[in-house]
């Protein structure tokens, strides 16, 4: 069994684990979200008519899901990042894969969660953005201190 039978037979057996929360806020739509699990997220998706809530739900830092999509860009350390990285061979199609779905998030987002600033200040797109620049940069080096 994997992991969208898992959370279609959980769902399905108690309706109310989609609004539980972990000690970040984050739902079980927001860590499909956050980690690729676009089966997981299609299915939720599917299942339920309140999608367009559970995307406008911020967890601790306010973070909605379309800063969640954008937390991921360019990291390495990351399980989900790790795990789309080996869907994709090659950074071009990393980054291609990591745009479209920011885009699919941000498509099925409402105007007003697309503008909305997490704690730090940063609105999804921004987050996305100095995210993307920063991966692009080569391991630089000033007085022997990586920066």
């Amino acid at each position: 069994m994997g992991n969208v039978e898992v959370v279609e037979e959980i769902l399905f057996s108690f309706p109310n684990a989609l609004s539980l929360v972990n000690e970040n806020k984050h739902g079980v739509f927001q860590i499909a979200i956050a980690n690729r699990r676009v089966d997981v997220f299609n299915l939720i998706y599917q299942i339920t008519t309140l999608h367009h809530l559970l995307l406008a739900q911020c967890d601790a830092s306010y973070n909605t899901a379309l800063h969640l999509v954008a937390r991921l860009v360019g990291g390495t350390t990351d399980q989900a990042s790790l795990h789309l990285r080996s869907c994709a061979p090659g950074a071009a199609l990393q980054m291609q894969r990591e745009l479209q779905w920011f885009k699919v998030v941000e498509k099925l987002s409402r105007p007003q969660d697309q503008e909305q600033r997490n704690i730090f200040g940063k609105t999804p797109a921004a987050r996305y953005a100095v995210q993307d620049f920063l991966s692009s940069l080569p391991n630089i080096e000033v007085y022997g201190v990586p920066l």
